[in-house]
């Protein structure tokens, strides 16, 4: 058994008028039965959905046409097979630049790593630092005598 449409107030007629203009084919389904017999039987909601009426022909007078110019989407479909060639070539002074900024780097690394190894191999130099860092800690012996 289906249920009667539930009641439909004037206010809920006038957002559904807002939100999806007069032709009742664009409203909601669970609302639509409603909608019309209050529009059937109250004058305030024939009024409004007239008023909506109205308007939807004069938005529809207004619309921009769906045909756009062969031209202009001639112009518009090219712009992308123009840029494409221009941003395939490529300087060869890019080449050049990326090479010299490189050249440091590599060179850093290299000697870097000649070094490291020569310090890791070499017990002398281990020596020497182990020296230093003697030297650059202070005899205790001296802070043991009580001044005078």
């Amino acid at each position: 058994m289906t249920q009667p449409p539930p009641t439909l107030t004037v206010s809920r007629l006038e957002a559904l008028l807002d939100a999806y203009g007069g032709d009742a084919a664009c409203w909601p389904d669970a609302e639509r039965a409603s909608a019309l017999a209050l529009i059937e039987r109250d004058p305030e909601a024939r009024t409004l959905h007239a008023a909506a009426l109205a308007l939807d022909a004069k938005l529809a007078l207004s619309a921009l046409p769906d045909a756009v110019s062969a031209r202009l989407r001639a112009r518009v479909l090219e712009i992308p097979i123009k840029h494409a060639a221009k941003a395939t070539v490529r300087s060869p002074r890019v080449g050049l630049m990326a090479l010299f900024a490189l050249v440091p780097c590599v060179l850093g690394f290299v000697t870097g790593n000649f070094w490291l190894d020569r310090s890791d191999n070499d017990e002398d130099a281990w020596g020497e630092m182990s020296e230093v860092a003697s030297l650059s800690v202070a005899p205790t012996d001296l802070f043991d005598e009580e001044a005078p």
